[in-house]
């Protein structure tokens, strides 16, 4: 009489080859993270160094021009001192924190362009849009595949497919990744929705409103993908950027103006 196999050692197998799984994904992951703090410390000490130099450069124009003096004299050296210390630090401070998100950036662009993050999930997202319009679609028993790709779907059916897919695709199991790689994840599926949203509006517009096919956005998605998401998170961190540069010098010139203005009120009264 011939043994059964042993199924608790094949049981006991695929747990093992599920565990080394996910061990390289944790390593992985690590790995990334990593890297990517690496880059936002780098990006944070470099731009926090320059907004230091920035500050002692406004600072010391505005001094030598004397337009931090105030009308109180025995007081001067300190107001000098402290104001010397608000401005070279709120540079470091304005510019260090536009450098995070600069090496946060960075790192985001090398996930999904380097490491192919952008093809993949654009990738899964399609077939999550293909699956879906089938099954919808299940009642037309002459439909196959070439026809669903062919189909003519209006702005409103793209808006309610994407969010679906990228729903679905947000939805499915990250085991092993870190939360601040699920998050980053989840960050690079909407820009990626974005992009996609608006390469539909663009071609049903140049079709003068009709429809437009998902062989065209495919074609079109991953020919542009990786250089639109690059320039769009290149974008966000210019703005960020620009914005701390805008609150700083805002704040800056508020000082030279209380220096005017205070004599001229104690004058008038």
């Amino acid at each position: 009489m011939s043994e059964m196999p042993a199924a608790p050692a094949l049981s006991e197998a695929v747990e093992e080859s599920k565990k080394q799984m996910l061990l390289r994904y944790a390593k992985h992951g690590a790995a990334l993270t990593a890297m990517g703090t690496g880059r936002v410390i780098s990006r944070t000490l470099w731009w926090g160094w320059w907004g230091g130099v920035l500050g002692a450069t406004v600072f010391t124009g505005l001094w030598m021009l004397g337009l931090l003096t105030f009308p109180w004299p025995d007081y001067q050296t300190p107001i000098t001192v402290v104001l010397a210390v608000l401005y070279v630090g709120g540079g470091v401070a304005a510019w260090g924190y536009a450098g995070m998100w600069r090496g946060a950036g960075r790192f985001v662009i090398a996930l999904g362009v380097d490491n192919g993050w952008v093809v993949s999930l654009l990738s899964a997202i399609f077939d999550k849009m293909v699956g879906m319009l089938r099954a919808s679609q299940r009642v037309d028993a002459a439909m196959d595949k070439s026809e669903v790709w062919l189909g003519d779907l209006p702005l409103e059916r793209w808006e309610a497919l994407l969010s679906s897919a990228v729903a679905a695709v947000l939805g499915e199991t990250t085991e092993g990744s870190t939360r601040i790689m699920r998050w980053i994840r989840r960050f690079v599926l909407k820009q990626i929705q974005r992009l996609l949203l608006t390469i539909v509006r663009k071609e049903i517009a140049d079709g003068h409103g009709g429809g437009v096919s998902m062989a065209r956005v495919r074609e079109v998605g991953f020919e542009r993908a990786a250089k639109e998401f690059k320039k769009a998170i290149q974008g966000l961190m210019n703005k960020q950027l620009l914005l701390m540069t805008a609150i700083y010098l805002g704040i800056g010139t508020l000082i030279p103006i209380l220096a005017w203005a205070i004599p001229q009120f104690t004058t008038a009264a």
